[in-house]
């Protein structure tokens, strides 16, 4: 039995546009960069607090404890 072989002639330009879904993987990125930037908040805050505290120790300390 014979095997068809189809070449389908097109450009890779519009290949591309009808494979990638572009809007699925603009949100994907959008979704993945809204959770880095939240993570990111939230270290610096905590690096924030954490830096607060420390100067506040070192605020308290008499210069006998120097």
């Amino acid at each position: 039995m014979p095997e068809i072989v189809v070449i389908l002639k097109c450009k890779e330009a519009a290949t591309f546009k009808r494979i990638i879904k572009a809007d699925s993987i603009k949100a994907e990125y959008d979704r993945l960069m809204e959770a880095r930037a939240t993570l990111r908040k939230q270290t610096h805050e905590e690096e924030r607090v954490k830096r607060l505290a420390d100067l506040k120790a070192e605020e308290d300390k008499t210069p006998e404890d120097v």
